[in-house]
């Protein structure tokens, strides 16, 4: 039974709780909480499970150029043509000077930054680190003794943290990113990922693809330039090294979903998670709800002030 929500001005978070069948699941901010102990809590009405994070509008504005970017970067490299030309500069690249070397990675960056953080002039591009969720601290964790350790360099260093804050916060604030890396990091067998990178690399793709193909054609394209881009530099030893040490540092008890993350992508119909069919997802949300005495609004969307919470965009 449907209960309604009481008459006054509210936020509501679009797609707090998923897209499924044209629907888009809203969720009325009930509460934001911001415990001592580092990160932030969002309490939807009706529901019992706090959602981990807050889709702040500023924010979510603020890195909408960096995912443009990044899905831009991915869907260039499913084009064959590219990938040949982007092979061929990679292999004159390799014979640069390491001054010259260096000189080309500080412009290629600065173009992308210039374009990403166009408004850290007036807001922080990033969040404190307090502030993450558990998989972003990760993710944060990780990235700083890779390049604590392998970065001697400050002018590379200030702008290769500045890529790593672009990845912490679209994993922080855009949910449909966050569930699937939550979804498929794990899948890596650290054991099979020592013996055969490249291999076990490759099954993590296809299972992801496979899991992404659910929702029909509109995001493969994009995760299949991501497959090339990352199958192209693994056969650069460096860089596969890089990439080993960086899973295997990774504590994936961090990474992987808690009930409540499970909850939350229960009702989405875009991905595959868990490879668990959607039928059985809706199965399973309906035993939480009882678990947990959920229950759902009708939300006047006419008096709400409307943030766009998770997409793909």
């Amino acid at each position: 039974m449907l209960k309604k929500i009481p008459q006054k001005p509210i936020t509501v978070v679009k797609g707090a709780f998923g897209y499924a069948h044209g629907k888009n699941l809203v969720g009325a901010v009930e509460k934001v909480l911001i415990p001592s102990q580092g990160g932030i809590f969002t309490k939807y009405l009706g529901c019992n499970y706090w959602y981990k994070g807050y889709p702040e509008e500023a924010v979510l504005d603020y890195i909408y150029p960096a995912k443009r970017v990044i899905n831009g970067l991915f869907l260039l490299f499913s084009n064959k043509a590219i990938r040949i030309l982007g092979a061929i500069v990679l292999f004159v690249f390799f014979l640069f000077p390491k001054r010259l070397k260096k000189q080309a990675i500080i412009g290629i960056l600065d173009y992308i930054l210039a374009i990403t953080h166009t408004v850290e002039w007036k807001h922080p591009f990033a969040l404190p680190t307090k502030k993450y969720c558990l998989c972003a601290k990760e993710i944060y964790r990780v990235s700083e003794e890779l390049l604590l350790g392998g970065i001697k360099d400050q002018d590379l260093l200030l702008r290769y943290r500045k890529i790593r804050d672009i990845i912490c916060m679209i994993l922080e604030m855009d949910y449909a990113y966050r569930a699937r890396f939550q979804d498929i990091i794990p899948e890596f067998n650290k054991k099979n990922l020592l013996k055969s990178p490249i291999e076990e690399f490759e099954k993590v793709f296809r299972i992801f693809i496979q899991r992404e193909a659910i929702d029909g054609n509109a995001m493969l394209p994009k995760w299949r330039g991501l497959k090339r881009i990352v199958l192209t530099l693994l056969r650069v030893p460096k860089i596969r090294k890089l990439f080993v040490k960086a899973i295997f540092l990774t504590d994936f008890s961090q990474i992987m979903r808690d009930e409540a993350d499970w909850y939350f992508a229960l009702d989405r119909i875009d991905y595959e998670y868990g490879g668990v069919p959607y039928y059985e997802r809706l199965r399973i949300k309906d035993e939480l709800d009882k678990k947990m005495g959920n229950h759902h609004y009708n939300i006047d969307l006419l008096n709400a002030k409307e943030i766009t919470g998770s997409s793909l965009g």
